[in-house]
């Protein structure tokens, strides 16, 4: 059996951003084609500049990195595990 912890992908980026906003930065999900094909799925603005500081962000590492997920949680799209 599986000990994991289910999260959401909305919960987890509103715990990396609330984790960033101390620097003045938020994840954004790019939310056209072109944007995702520029910047990837998702990627880090700071606010204070208006720039992309970051591309390609993927908001599992980016939260284990920040301490915001325990390695035990996993992320559920859709009420399934994600892989």
């Amino acid at each position: 059996m599986n000990n994991a912890a289910a999260i959401s992908y909305r919960a987890l980026v509103q715990r990396i951003n609330r984790a960033l906003r101390t620097d003045f930065r938020v994840l954004r999900k790019s939310r056209s084609w072109r944007e995702r094909s520029n910047l990837g799925a998702f990627h880090i603005v700071d606010t204070y500049r208006n720039v992309v500081v970051a591309l390609n962000v993927n908001p599992e590492v980016l939260a284990l990195d920040l301490g915001v997920m325990r390695p035990s949680e996993r992320i559920i799209d859709d009420g399934r595990l994600a892989a």
